[in-house]
């Protein structure tokens, strides 16, 4: 399954996310019985109720504080060191995707990343789909999902509301303001960069098509949205 359906799925995929969701609270539930007391502070930290729209409102003060902090004199350093090491693993991709199929293999984990569709709803928008994994290799590959990390913050909202637990609630909207503000990046670079995933690959380690045109990026997303990995900044 392409990586540009990380936060989004064009058919209302749910990815087992009510499920999931029912999973998370119950544990949340009674933890927050037990490490809540009055005045909302645990463990000595005071915990704010957030509002629903709380995570959207920080996403810009997060970038301004991000580019802030990139682009200081001693933030040089991680620069040289996190441009090295792009540099090393993007000649080396081609070699390293090999030997991780190798490894794969040998440890009898698969290479299929697509999930499993387990119930199906018609609704009048289309087809909402309750999909999961279904083997060892579909189940690493939906580790990284933003639904996962959207489910759970949705049961930390259900538990955080249910016990009145504002560190509850605070964990939720941080793990969704988490995933937004580094989805959306990732999708901007993904549009810029324009790298062809693996499976599609018409050239070793992948085409790159800089500023590639949108519509055809829409149209056949693996061509083009394999760098940077959503997958590993959702997680």
């Amino acid at each position: 399954m392409p990586e540009a359906r990380f936060l989004f799925h064009s058919k209302m995929n749910v990815n087992l996310m009510l499920v999931l969701v029912f999973w998370c609270a119950p544990a949340v539930w009674a933890h927050g019985s037990s490490s809540t007391v009055k005045g909302q502070v645990t463990r000595g930290f005071r915990y704010e109720k957030p509002g629903i729209l709380t995570p959207v409102k920080r996403i810009p003060g997060d970038w301004k504080d991000y580019a802030k902090s990139v682009f200081e004199k001693k933030a040089l350093r991680g620069w040289i060191i996190v441009g090295t090491a792009t540099g090393v693993l993007i000649a080396l991709d081609e070699w390293l995707l090999d030997r991780s199929h190798d490894l794969g293999e040998s440890l009898g984990i698969s290479d299929s990343t697509g999930q499993k569709t387990y119930s199906a709803i018609e609704t009048r928008w289309g087809d909402l789909k309750i999909q999961g994994p279904h083997d060892s290799g579909s189940a690493l590959y939906f580790i990284g999902d933003g639904f996962v990390h959207l489910t759970l913050a949705g049961g930390f909202l259900i538990g955080g509301a249910v016990r009145d637990d504002n560190r509850a609630l605070q964990t939720s909207s941080q793990i969704a303001e988490s995933v937004l503000a580094s989805g959306a990046v990732v999708q901007l670079l993904k549009h810029v960069t324009g790298r062809e995933s693996p499976f599609v690959a018409t050239a070793k380690g992948g085409r790159w098509r800089f500023f590639p045109s949108q519509r055809d990026y829409h149209r056949h997303v693996p061509h083009y949205d394999a760098f940077p990995a959503g997958h590993i900044a959702a997680s």
